[in-house]
């Protein structure tokens, strides 16, 4: 019995089982990464969570704007959550963009600036 359990879980992984981008639990980083490349801007959200092949970790939104976090790496040292996770931007139902970059250059369009100078009087 125990042999066959064994087998079951073999057959499923290696028959593609395991090619599913899970997200928050450090099952298919691997894929939720190569997935990335399928991404195209335009997309709408049904053809990006197709190309993902699986549902987004997390999900931030603002009026029509979405970010679609997913996990595409794991350590298991502690880092901040935000080191494991790629953003997908959507606007108005449509892929704008993704990545890391993408994601610094948006905030910067806001042009939120914190004076941190020290001032001597």
């Amino acid at each position: 019995m125990k042999k066959a359990i064994i087998f079951l879980v073999l057959a499923c992984f290696l028959s593609g089982c395991g090619e599913q981008c899970h997200s928050g639990n450090g099952w298919g980083i691997e894929t939720c990464r190569k997935n990335l490349a399928k991404l195209k801007v335009g997309m709408t959200k049904e053809q990006a969570r197709e190309a993902m092949n699986g549902e987004p970790y997390r999900v931030e939104a603002q009026g029509q704007t979405e970010w679609w976090l997913y996990m595409t790496e794991f350590d298991l040292r502690w880092k901040s959550e935000s080191d494991y996770l790629t953003p997908l931007l959507f606007e108005e139902g449509k892929l704008v963009g993704w990545g890391k970059n993408f994601w610094t250059l948006k905030e910067q369009k806001f042009d939120v600036k914190i004076d941190q100078t020290i001032k001597q009087k």
